[in-house]
């Protein structure tokens, strides 16, 4: 009879136990275990990015330099938040930054804690779903598990949301006029780039239209391209603040005459928080309409494909945290 190694045998108790752990111990043990290999994961990537800037001749880089990079601030009081862990196994659905209880501490309301929403600028990267002492973990947008409820914002919000890359644009253009073959040609490429923005926030009026809810494709085992979205129950069944019901199919409206038919969504459309899911504010930017399914008989409701505001997820190195949108015990009516 093949004797079975101890150590195995005793991993093999080990991981039992762990399976049989409650809840709120496996995540404490995770948050700890996270505590101690946080700081190893942090130099290495300071390490890679060494290397790469190396390899550009652009000169060593401070290991120990802790600087936020310029990043847009959202309109909320907000704490920045460094990443500091990102597994391959997880890529795709979360993520670890340094910030937990003790960031508290310094704020007269919290606003680190579980359900606070993770943004760069106003469009939404996560939100925490656990939070630790000095660090908390972020589930990602593009996590199936994370199902912001959205609608269309077609018309003004839509500009603005691309206009606000442009000035970056021209940053660009001004800090490398070498990609042009002329000056007249760089000045040329820069005032088509004022009058667009200008263009884009002509519009001073915005259409909210079809609402339902947007979640990640999946929970990738590695490392992949999995930043793409999918919605789902997209309609406007119900008269609301913001406008009439409308005919799904026509986008006529329904029991009003003064405003005008209108598709309820369509390809470029921007999609923004509803604030109906006890976790979003309103308002916040989550992704661009890349495609809109075709309507079989007796659907009521469109699906669709969609790609973060975000931009690309992987090259996130810093974000912001808001105190969370959740319904408060203490602020309620004296009922005695």
């Amino acid at each position: 009879m093949r004797k079975t190694s101890k150590p195995l045998l005793i991993l093999f108790v080990l991981l039992l136990l762990t399976m049989s752990l409650p809840l709120t111990t496996s995540e404490w043990m995770r948050g700890s275990a996270l505590a101690i290999l946080s700081p190893i994961w942090e130099s290495l990537s300071h390490l890679k990015g060494q290397k790469k800037q190396e390899l550009k001749n652009l000169g060593p880089i401070d290991l120990h330099k802790n600087s936020m990079p310029e990043i847009p601030e959202p309109s909320y009081d907000a704490v920045a938040a460094r990443i500091i862990f990102r597994s391959l196994g997880t890529w795709n659905s979360s993520l670890w930054i340094n910030v937990g209880e003790e960031t508290n501490e310094v704020y007269e309301s919290p606003l680190v804690a579980k359900n606070s929403p993770v943004l760069v600028g106003d469009s939404v990267v996560g939100v925490i779903d656990y939070m630790g002492k000095r660090q908390s973990r972020v589930r990602l947008i593009t996590d199936s598990g994370l199902v912001p409820s959205v609608r269309v914002a077609r018309g003004y919000e839509q500009g603005k949301a691309i206009a606000e890359y442009i000035p970056d644009l021209l940053a660009y253009i001004h800090a490398h006029g070498e990609v042009f073959d002329n000056g007249r040609e760089k000045m040329l490429a820069e005032n088509v780039l004022r009058h667009l923005r200008l263009k884009l926030l002509e519009k001073k009026h915005t259409w909210y239209l079809a609402k339902g809810e947007i979640r990640g494709q999946s929970r990738p085992i590695w490392r992949t391209d999995g930043h793409l979205l999918r919605g789902s129950g997209f309609n406007y069944d119900f008269e609301d603040e913001q406008g009439p019901a409308r005919d799904l199919r026509s986008g006529e409206p329904i029991g009003s005459s003064q405003e005008k038919a209108m598709p309820l969504i369509k390809v470029n459309d921007l999609l923004v928080t509803t604030g109906m899911d006890g976790v979003f504010p309103a308002g916040l930017k989550v992704a661009i309409v890349t495609k809109v399914d075709l309507l079989r008989e007796g659907d009521f409701a469109f699906e669709l494909e969609a790609k973060p505001t975000i931009g690309n997820l992987d090259d996130l190195t810093w974000v912001y945290v808001i105190a969370p949108s959740e319904f408060n015990g203490k602020d309620q009516p004296n009922l005695r």
